[in-house]
């Protein structure tokens, strides 16, 4: 059985200043964080894995969570940035097999879009700090994508 969380970034700023790849997250974006890693922390101790896009607003979004983990080794792909659902589900089925556990921290419209492929649940448009957890009944992460999958939640702050 394999676990899968994924997370859209939280809230960050908009600026004409910055580049899309350097926004930092907002106080509302760090709060949304603290939230959300709060509720996920309750029935999910351990995540084995941490992935990330090397953008500044997932980097925040993702060393947030992990605050609540006892700091876990955190993965950046540049890759990442701005993918889409394909992309998503390739990074996955990329795992080593001995991970159970996967946390991936992304953007929309790749997010919500690899969500709603999965088909065990429809999101119009992943909120910022959404995170979905589903389970894959597999032994291999290359076969998440064509397993039997449950849906387990969907959290929002």
């Amino acid at each position: 059985m394999k676990t899968i969380h994924i997370v859209r970034h939280a809230k960050a700023e908009h600026t004409q200043i910055q580049t899309d790849h350097s926004r930092k997250l907002t106080n509302t974006g760090l709060l949304q964080c603290a939230s959300i890693a709060t509720q996920l922390i309750k029935n999910y101790l351990l995540i084995d894995a941490w992935m990330c896009s090397d953008a500044i607003r997932t980097m925040e979004t993702a060393q947030a969570f992990a605050k609540h983990y006892n700091k876990p080794n955190i993965i950046y792909y540049p890759t990442l940035y701005h993918a889409n659902a394909t992309e998503i589900a390739q990074h996955i089925a990329a795992m080593p097999d001995t991970i159970s556990s996967i946390i991936l921290f992304a953007h929309n419209p790749g997010v919500t879009n690899y969500i709603n492929s999965l088909q065990l649940v429809r999101i119009d448009n992943m909120p910022t700090c959404g995170l979905v957890t589903y389970t894959a009944n597999c032994v291999k992460w290359i076969d998440v994508a064509n397993s039997p999958k449950k849906f387990i939640q969907f959290l929002t702050s």
